[in-house]
């Protein structure tokens, strides 16, 4: 009687179990790296994942973080070694760097009968192709704006017919309110405060190519003519000469500018230094918790609306073993509901579907992120080419040729002839 006993407990156990265990088997692991590492950033990922586990009890998502200073490398070592993750955030022409590696899935079949494409903003999809193919998912996007100061406006007079500062709209008024905001404030003999902040060291292409788009309304490469490069041009002398200018002319910029990175550009603009920044929504944060009476407005314009445009992509990579389960949470990242928590409730990037972007503007300062993004749309503003090369001409070549002309080595005309005779080369290749 009592063996009888043991083995039916056994036997209830065993029948218990069983499906738990089998359950916990046919569970999949993916594994997601993250670049975007500030502590928002992983706990809007981490309420992101929470949800679509709950919502897909089948799928366990293992979010790696890979900061952006040593993820490129960690990569290509995972290249090599075959141990990718399943899927990754990319920067703004992963899918066309690694889409040309041979590393990433190609998604164009998934594209054709995906119902939410028609929902995403067609800025985004294209920093999901390369070479007209699907290679990732479009995320987020991001796009600069003008960060202003109010204070130091009013103080100067630069105001509106209520008393209350006044962003400038165009390029001259740019110009001269830079002026007007360049001041020895304490009277000893040097300036002490300056119209204007922008990088001159770090990512030098970001900011360059800004002024070339908005002031001057070029670009660098015509994907739409073969990768024809046309960065030798009226349009783009005029918005490199603008930039240019602003430290070697009319000094309205600090005077240590040359070696201004991501870092010294935000602090001057936080320390109450300088009236005026070019940025995104990634440092929101940090500008809510200043003491920095601030606003934000458009850029200024000259024939069209134009800034810097950027933005993440996920791309799903090729050994992974799971494609439908990876697709599933590349997607689910572009729902209204995952665009709600990493745009609108952690401010973590501009969201990207048309419902997502109409929610945002009920707040006043992501209405000017989401409006400079669709009116770069509207005006034709491409964001940084889907071509391979763009690492390589972002990162090695332009920046030594752009300091050289902030230092006055170079002429803008020679800056430009320099820069297109290289790139041309490394497009030739």
């Amino acid at each position: 009687m009592k063996k009888m006993f043991i083995f039916s407990i056994l036997v209830f156990v065993i029948a218990t179990l069983t499906p738990i265990l089998a359950g916990a088997a046919d569970i999949v692991e993916l594994e997601f790296w993250l670049r975007d590492t500030r502590p928002s950033n992983v706990e809007a990922m981490q309420k992101i994942v929470a949800n679509f586990e709950q919502a897909n009890p089948g799928i366990k998502v293992n979010v790696m973080l890979t900061p952006w200073d040593s993820v490129e490398q960690k990569t290509m070592t995972a290249i090599a070694a075959g141990t990718l993750p399943d899927l990754s955030q990319l920067n703004q022409t992963g899918a066309a760097d690694y889409g040309a590696k041979g590393v990433l899935l190609n998604l164009e079949d998934k594209f054709q009968t995906w119902d939410r494409k028609s929902e995403v903003a067609q800025i985004s999809l294209s920093q999901a192709q390369y070479n007209g193919q699907y290679y990732a998912v479009p995320w987020f996007a991001g796009s600069n704006v003008m960060f202003y100061n109010k204070d130091l406006f009013v103080k100067a007079g630069i105001v509106d017919d209520k008393g209350e500062a006044k962003p400038p709209v165009t390029w001259d008024e740019f110009l001269e309110y830079a002026k007007k905001l360049t001041l020895d404030t304490d009277g000893d003999g040097s300036v002490d405060q300056w119209g204007f902040v922008v990088r001159g060291n770090v990512s030098l292409t970001i900011p360059v190519r800004e002024f070339m788009l908005a002031a001057g309304d070029g670009d660098w490469i015509d994907t739409s003519a073969g990768n024809k490069v046309i960065i030798d041009s009226p349009e783009n002398l005029k918005g490199l000469q603008f930039y240019l200018d602003l430290y070697r002319e009319h000094k309205v910029v600090p005077p240590d500018t040359p070696s201004v990175d991501y870092v010294a550009e935000e602090q001057y603009f936080l320390s109450g230094k300088v009236a005026m920044m070019f940025n995104g929504p990634w440092n929101l944060g940090n500008m809510y918790e200043s003491k920095i009476n601030w606003g934000v407005a458009l850029e200024p314009k000259s024939e069209r609306h134009a800034a810097h445009i950027g933005g993440c992509p996920v791309g799903i990579f090729a050994t992974t073993k799971h494609p439908e389960e990876a697709w599933k949470f590349a997607t689910y990242l572009v729902s209204d509901e995952a665009q709600q928590i990493w745009a609108i409730e952690y401010g973590c990037g501009l969201p990207i579907t048309k419902k997502a972007q109409e929610e945002a503007k009920a707040d006043p300062v992501l209405k000017v992120f989401v409006e400079s993004l669709q009116f770069a749309e509207r005006d034709g503003v491409t964001p940084p080419p889907q071509v391979p090369q763009w690492v390589t001409i972002e990162r090695s070549i332009a920046p030594s040729i752009f300091q050289a002309g902030l230092l006055g080595e170079l002429s803008a005309e020679d800056v430009l002839k320099q820069l297109e005779a290289e790139i041309t080369a490394l497009m030739n290749k």
